[in-house]
């Protein structure tokens, strides 16, 4: 069997085993829940999307156990360790109230939640002795002057100035509120909470959200193109900046990968081949299913090519399927497989067909700083 066709194959196997593992496995991690007569079970509780956090909660009372599915009225609250602590309660919704799991961002004389539905994100407000408030924000295009322009409510502010009336800096705080998210209203009520209680007695939690975290992995593998002949030993290093403010599973690759090629050549000077690099620079969005041992990930995006030897530039999109295995608390072995085409706009204006141009595979080792 010829190598081409052996990385086909590989590639193959590789796409049905990223497939299989990522429809077999769940994310679970040590975590506990609270039932409704006070009692904590400890155990593994599946890490899932923000609107099925709120609707469910998976918990296993050991890794290799079957999971038990409970609703928000079925227990009071559910945490996941290091990660999230999510709270039954009645929020409001549509002039009525509805029973969901609600994620706490902070917990003290004034607490945060948030939770999401199919209508989209929703936040919320709860000081000691008054209900529960969501905190309102939305936006439009509104037609103003003969072009649409960007419209935003500003309904949270005077909800958020009125639940903290007692604190004078209230109103220049939220001068720069014009978006509610995670990490401006934790950082706002753990403001009010220091100014309410300097000795921090008023606040009982708060979520730490980092606001990035880098890993490094050095890679080693094997390339094959359509316009080159045979296989080339692919070398290099890619870098995995995890985003968890845009989504916990999301990460932005890149980096610098290089394979030696020969070209047939001829000139005043030199005949026969010369060996030159082919550089390549990929910039994927990564998402990663984080599982405590085991973690498939899928990326897209694009590869920047330069060819040294003849100052040619190209560009291509990139599919990438993978699979990390854990072998330290920050160090991961990986395997991972790409896809190369011509880029849709490319094949638009240029009117040529969309054709697979190049495939890889690699393995390495991935290191969290």
């Amino acid at each position: 069997m010829k190598t081409k066709q052996r990385l086909k194959l590989s590639i193959l196997t590789a796409l049905i085993l990223f497939f299989n593992t990522l429809n077999a496995q769940s994310v679970y991690h040590e975590g506990y829940i609270l039932t409704n007569q006070a009692d904590t079970l400890f155990g593994w509780v599946a890490c899932k999307s923000a609107s099925t956090n709120s609707r469910t909660c998976f918990f296993k009372t050991s890794a290799s156990a079957k999971p038990t599915v409970y609703h928000p009225r079925d227990i009071a609250a559910y945490t996941i360790r290091g990660q999230k602590h999510f709270v039954s309660m009645q929020v409001p919704s549509d002039d009525t109230l509805t029973q969901r799991f609600v994620e706490c961002l902070v917990k003290g004389v004034a607490s945060v939640y948030y939770y999401r539905d199919k209508k989209g994100e929703h936040y919320l407000i709860e000081r000691q002795g008054q209900p529960l408030r969501e905190i309102p924000y939305s936006y439009d295009e509104v037609l103003l002057d003969g072009s649409y322009q960007k419209w935003e409510s500003t309904k949270h502010i005077g909800l958020l100035a009125t639940m903290m009336n007692d604190w004078p800096e209230v109103s220049r705080e939220l001068e720069a509120l014009t978006v509610p998210d995670h990490r401006n209203l934790i950082s706002l009520a753990r403001k009010y909470h220091r100014y309410i209680c300097p000795n921090d007695s008023c606040e009982v939690y708060h979520k730490k959200i980092p606001r990035f975290s880098l890993s490094i992995e050095p890679v080693l593998g094997i390339a094959s193109y359509t316009d080159i002949d045979g296989t080339k030993t692919l070398a290099g290093v890619l870098l995995h900046v995890w985003m968890p403010l845009a989504h916990e599973n999301l990460y932005l690759k890149a980096g610098y990968l290089s394979s030696l090629s020969e070209s047939s050549n001829s000139n005043a000077n030199k005949t026969g081949e010369q060996t030159y690099f082919v550089r390549k620079f990929p910039l994927q969005l990564e998402f990663a299913f984080d599982h405590p041992n085991l973690t498939p990930r899928i990326a897209y995006g694009f590869n920047f090519y330069t060819n040294a030897l003849e100052n040619a530039e190209a560009l291509t999109s990139n599919l990438s399927l993978g699979l990390g295995f854990k072998l330290a608390k920050n160090v991961q072995l990986t395997l991972e497989t790409n896809l190369e085409w011509v880029p849709l706009s490319s094949s638009l204006i240029m009117h040529s067909p969309i054709k697979l141009i190049g495939a890889s595979a690699y393995g390495g080792l991935q290191f969290r700083l």
